[in-house]
């Protein structure tokens, strides 16, 4: 950006304007001192001049050569200027002022260019390049107009703005409901992203980043009065956090900070994990200020939660008691003059806070901090892990969820690490033999799926079998069998590796029966009264049943039944079983020998085919 300006500044007639400047004044000093081309940089041979109207001319003018020269400027009585008589031939001279005419002055505009640059400004303080305040690098006075010669707006305005109703993304995870008068609804996550003009790769980074956020409290097992009970106790802040997660705002900063502990999460609130203070029981006030002052100080952080607090009236600011005991000197706030922001923020007592103790337990502020509270723990906020990337070819983004979010990732680590040592410590092991047994199971699984996909991929490879349909316990077991068939020649149309649509219909045994369903049979009803019936093919016992005599209970066993099918007519096969068995039925096409050659078999389509309404 460019400002003009013109200023007014004075001179002597005929004077050198080369020497008109202004000097710059420093950053820090707000002084309103002003600079002008009649001060000198050197302090050698400055005489102290008289004082009248002259003496901005004087000081650039007069040489104090000579010794009565120098004398007569000593004498301050007199008013005394210099005359310049050089254009009329003769010296200037040292003359009584009193007896000249009044000097008339001309006017001198000068033009400056300034050049603001929206980069140059304290980003810390000034956050958006279009709202800020920048010092000149110096005073300038008796300015007569400015004008704007240039200006260059890169984005003036934002391209996601809540205005635009283009900032927020809302996700429902399978399965995740919510109580709303008691009963469950869809828990519908609303995610949204800041304001500001992105591109792709951009809006990727800030969509991993909300998408991925962690909420800084955590569900509490009993709530808050069991919390209560059991840091009175323990002194333990750690089960008011979650593990920190890929990303964590810091309502102080108003930044997203990454690479977090628990401990780093904790030591925003208080000085350490524990109060690592032993053999003590900690009072209910203590306990309250423990579980409510980091809800506290983020509200306070907050612009848009601050104003639902009472933290003003006349009882907190002369508030002196924690634990029923009063503190000497009075801590109140009417004695320190701390404001309550500044108190919260930045003057935490700690547990015995006379003036936080006083803001936690009133009522009205423990409603609006309770909800608050349960706002930002995981009942609001994302469980999954999400990845978020542009498909350049198609032009559109992708979300994909490979896994849950890596706080709640952490928690479950953590608690199985936990039952993992108490497993050790009370059992026999000890942590030596454990981690010897360890290895000793890794190395054996090892080998196990090794030989797994050893064995299976030759059955796949030999019988066009999908790789994985078996598990490992199908082939532990010697007494299961595998049905195979010739596949010389396939070469497609099965799969080589493991996949998703395998792993859910994978065979564990061939041994187990299937579900009865025969209570069902009953229900069973033909729609069609045109069948076509081949059941005399069948091979039955004397009480009607069907008995193939070349299958046994492990063996199965095979009948050739030669079917005829005709258009739009069904043809069925009748039998009944004297037990549970598991039969399966394949078409087989017939060899060129059995076809007829004439055109008894086309399948023409004649008018007595067709109903009424023109349907076959």
């Amino acid at each position: 950006m460019r400002f003009l300006s013109n200023m007014k500044t004075k001179r002597k007639p005929g004077g050198d304007m080369s020497q008109n400047y202004y000097r710059p004044y420093v950053s820090d000093d707000e002084s309103n001192k002003e600079f002008s081309s009649d001060e000198s940089d050197s302090e050698e041979d400055v005489a102290e001049l008289p004082q009248n109207r002259f003496h901005q001319f004087l000081a650039g003018s007069i040489s104090l050569k000579t010794e009565d020269v120098r004398r007569k400027y000593e004498n301050r009585a007199i008013p005394y200027s210099y005359v310049d008589n050089t254009t009329s031939g003769s010296a200037g001279e040292i003359v009584n002022t009193a007896t000249l005419p009044t000097p008339k002055f001309e006017t001198n505009k000068n033009t400056t260019l300034i050049m603001i640059n929206s980069r140059d400004r304290d980003t810390t303080i000034y956050t958006q390049p279009t709202d800020f305040y920048i010092r000149l690098p110096r005073t300038y006075k008796n300015i007569t107009n400015i004008a704007i010669t240039e200006l260059k707006l890169l984005s003036s305005f934002y391209y996601f703005s809540p205005t635009k109703s283009n900032t927020s993304l809302s996700i429902l995870e399978l399965g995740r409901v919510r109580q709303n008068n008691n009963v469950d609804v869809s828990n519908v996550i609303v995610t949204n992203i800041r304001q500001g003009t992105y591109n792709a790769n951009t809006l990727i980074t800030e969509l991993n980043l909300q998408l991925n956020s962690t909420p800084i409290f955590a569900d509490i097992s009993g709530g808050k009065g069991a919390f209560l009970a059991r840091f009175q106790i323990s002194g333990n802040y750690t089960e008011l956090f979650n593990q920190p997660g890929d990303n964590t705002f810091n309502s102080l900063t108003g930044n997203y900070e990454s690479g977090l502990s628990q401990a780093n999460i904790i030591a925003k609130y208080f000085y350490s994990a524990t109060t690592n203070i032993t053999n003590q029981v900690y009072t209910s006030d203590q306990a309250n200020v423990a579980y409510y002052y980091p809800v506290l100080k983020e509200m306070v952080l907050d612009v848009t939660q601050i104003g639902l607090l009472n933290l003003m009236n006349t009882a907190l600011l002369s508030a002196n008691t924690s634990g029923g005991v009063a503190l000497s000197p009075d801590d109140s706030l009417n004695t320190t003059g701390e404001q309550p922001f500044d108190r919260i923020v930045y003057g935490f007592r700690g547990l015995s806070d006379v003036y936080v103790t006083a803001v936690v337990k009133l009522p009205a502020n423990q409603v609006v901090m309770d909800a608050y509270r349960q706002k930002n723990t995981y009942a609001y906020f994302l469980a999954n892990k999400y990845i978020c990337s542009y498909d350049t070819s198609a032009g559109r983004f992708n979300i994909v969820s490979p896994s849950i979010n890596t706080s709640i990732n952490s928690d479950l680590n953590l608690f199985y690490s936990n039952a993992l040592i108490q497993q050790i410590t009370t059992g026999s092991n000890t942590a030596t033999t454990f981690a010897t047994l360890q290895a000793n199971v890794i190395n054996q699984t090892a080998a196990v799926s090794d030989f797994y996909t050893f064995l299976h991929q030759n059955i796949t490879n030999t019988f066009a079998i999908d790789f994985g349909k078996y598990t490992r316990k199908f082939f532990g077991n010697l007494s299961n069998e595998i049905t195979t068939y010739d596949a010389s020649g396939v070469v497609t149309g099965f799969a080589t590796q493991l996949s998703a649509s395998i792993v859910g219909n994978q065979i564990d045994t061939s041994l187990s029966l299937p579900a009865d369903i025969s209570g069902t049979w009953p229900l069973l009803t033909a729609s069609q009264t045109n069948y076509q019936d081949y059941s005399k093919g069948l091979p039955l016992d004397p009480n009607g049943f069907i008995d193939i005599s070349n299958s046994s209970e492990f063996i199965p066993g095979f009948v050739d039944i030669p079917l005829v099918v005709k258009p739009l007519g069904y043809s069925q096969v009748k039998f009944k079983s004297r037990c549970r068995q598991t039969m399966s039925f394949m078409t087989l096409p017939r060899t060129n020998q059995q076809k007829a050659f004439d055109l008894s078999e086309s399948y023409v389509l004649t008018p007595a085919m067709y109903n009424s309404q023109g349907i076959c």
